[in-house]
């Protein structure tokens, strides 16, 4: 396969695990909602199970140096609830271009990555997209 190609699928890969997770972390510290949280983390690890057998491949094909994305800024969140949405939206992106490279590449994924998508998509919602309340005191953010 292509270096570029697997460039691709190794960043976005990366992109989506970490998406699910950080929206895992907000949804396990913040809202403690188990439900969500035990779906959540059942998709983060599907979907590292679906490229398991790629890994060394794509971990070969990295180039993160040279990486013309790199030194884009990161982007400052206003609240807790901001980074939800916009983890949320990291990993929605990321399977859609997983899904894509997947017709290229490897088109027995197509299938599970989208459902994984639609299942993220599902998860946003049921989240309410951002948590509507404040925790407890004890497990508030400090600033």
């Amino acid at each position: 396969m292509n270096r570029s190609v697997l460039r691709i699928v190794d960043a976005n890969l990366n992109r989506a695990l970490e998406g699910l997770r950080a929206a895992e972390d907000v949804l396990r510290f913040w809202c403690n909602d188990r439900r969500i949280v035990g779906r959540l983390r059942r998709t983060r690890h599907a979907l590292g199970a679906l490229y398991a057998g790629s890994r060394r491949t794509l971990l070969a094909a990295r180039d993160s140096v040279r990486d013309a994305g790199r030194r884009n800024p990161e982007r400052r969140y206003r609240d807790v609830t901001q980074m939800l949405a916009a983890n949320f939206r990291r990993a929605e992106e990321s399977l859609r271009v997983l899904e894509e490279t997947a017709k290229l590449a490897n088109p027995r994924l197509v299938g599970a990555l989208k459902r994984l998508r639609y299942t993220v998509y599902d998860l946003e919602r049921r989240a309410g997209g951002v948590p509507q309340t404040q925790p407890p005191a004890e497990k508030r953010m400090v600033r």
